[in-house]
């Protein structure tokens, strides 16, 4: 069986399960970094949300040797218990009083997602780009994001400046920041596998900044000021490492070669390390205290 005819099976025994009130269909989602993800949507009558379920997991683990008949029956449980219980009213979204206090801002590759920009509102930085979602928060979908394209801003008739500068608010206030020495992270992740974390060296402090969430955090250098301030706390200019969209790293290491020995790390990192989806930049920044600037080294 080859994955579109892995697809199409999936697509009508799902149905053929769900019988009358339910339609099925198989939707294209372009994802961070130009990503493209098969993604099954069951609709079902009288209900406004339509669960998706990405089907590429369970092509693999179909390869894997798993049941089709498996596969089918855990794709009908998730639609089960994560399709919310009542409709839900989403024309909140179409006046712009009424989101105006959750639109916020995340860091992504202009490069990896030069076709994407082209739909929706952004600002170029450094490498990257700055763009734009509305923070959503309720009791039926829990916590999620909806990202803010061109046809939104036309319809709200606002600029992007305007949301820039409602972005700037909201996302510090939503998504705080979250700091963390390379020391306890690696204590937590080692200390649940029952190991014990070797002490790193002093000469090589080394900082993990994301926000509480830890999604998108690494949206936190545009935070007002906290450059500065990370500054003044550690004493001197520092490197800035784009770990992956949802988390930077800090280093003051000033070693012989230390620039090149750093840059050489993230791109081997990114390409073996982060998920595809995640990758922010195989660029390297420094924190020039003159200026208030990241620069890309």
């Amino acid at each position: 069986m080859t994955i579109e005819e892995f697809y199409e099976n999936v697509q009508l025994a799902v149905l053929d399960r769900l019988g009358e009130g339910f339609q099925t269909k198989i939707q294209e989602i372009q994802k961070n970094n130009g990503i493209v993800l098969q993604g099954l949507v069951i609709i079902e009558e009288k209900k406004s949300v339509s669960p998706m379920i990405y089907l590429e997991p369970f092509w693999d683990s179909y390869s894997k040797g798993m049941p089709f008949a498996v596969i089918v029956d855990r794709i009908l449980q998730i639609c089960r218990e994560d399709t919310p219980k009542e409709s839900i009213d989403l024309s909140f979204f179409n006046e712009f009083e009424k989101v105006k206090d959750r639109i916020c801002f995340r860091l992504v590759s202009a490069e990896r997602n030069s076709e994407l920009l082209k739909k929706i509102p952004h600002i170029d930085f450094l490498d990257l780009v700055i763009c734009f979602f509305y923070a959503y928060e309720g009791n039926a979908l829990g916590a999620g994001s909806i990202l803010i394209y061109d046809t939104h801003m036309k319809m709200w008739n606002v600029t992007v400046q305007t949301i820039l500068e409602l972005a700037m608010v909201n996302t510090p206030r939503i998504y705080p920041i979250d700091r963390e020495s390379m020391e306890d992270v690696l204590r937590e992740v080692m200390e649940k596998q029952g190991e014990e974390v070797p002490a790193l060296p002093n000469e090589f402090p080394l900082w993990v900044i994301s926000n509480r969430q830890k999604v998108y955090g690494a949206t936190c250098i545009l935070y007002k000021d906290y450059l500065k301030e990370l500054f003044r706390e550690l004493g001197q200019e520092y490197y800035v490492i784009p770990s992956s969209v949802h988390a930077i790293l800090v280093v003051t290491y000033n070693g012989e070669n230390a620039e090149e020995h750093l840059k050489g790390m993230i791109g081997e990192v990114n390409r073996t390390q982060v998920d595809a989806q995640e990758v922010l930049s195989d660029q390297l920044y420094r924190y020039n205290s003159t200026t208030d600037r990241l620069e890309i080294v």
